[in-house]
């Protein structure tokens, strides 16, 4: 399987999620450093699920979506531990 350049895309969304209420409803701006470990984390995915969907979230994590047959894979990155 080929794999997927993220690099350009979490360039993209890097850029437009880097100032607070980049949603237009007070979304807080997610860190560069998180942006580095979604684009770890889909590339060393990619030769498993294939090509990840990312979508960062008003809440300051980053969802990678993965459509597999019959289902879907969700996977979320924060930097903010939750209890």
């Amino acid at each position: 399987m080929r794999k997927y350049n993220y690099f350009d895309e979490v360039k993209r969304l890097r850029a437009m999620t880097s100032v607070a209420d980049w949603d237009d409803d007070g979304s807080p701006p997610i860190p560069s450093y998180l942006w580095d470990d979604v684009h770890n984390v889909a590339e060393a995915l990619d030769e498993i699920y294939g090509h990840a969907f990312i979508a960062p979230c008003g809440d300051g994590s980053v969802h990678l979506n993965y459509a597999l047959p019959g289902r879907l894979l969700v996977l979320e990155i924060s930097g903010v531990c939750r209890d």
